[in-house]
């Protein structure tokens, strides 16, 4: 079996900008979640949270679990 290389050297293109397009999602996720006062439902060690965006921070406040 080949060693895997890191995904940026993949040689599909749409591979390469991938992680770059997750981190895009991501961010445009909070904007959305602290502009609408929705919680963002991520996975944490396994645990399925629900993540308030404080406005003030712009970190995630823990609010309970899904």
């Amino acid at each position: 079996m080949k060693p895997q290389l890191p995904i940026e050297q993949a040689r599909n293109s749409d591979l390469r900008g991938s992680a770059a397009a997750l981190l895009r999602a991501a961010q445009r996720a909070r904007e959305v979640a602290m502009r609408t006062q929705t919680a963002l439902v991520v996975r944490r060690n396994g645990v399925l949270v629900h993540d308030r965006i404080s406005e003030i921070a712009g970190t995630p406040v823990t609010q309970g679990k899904a």
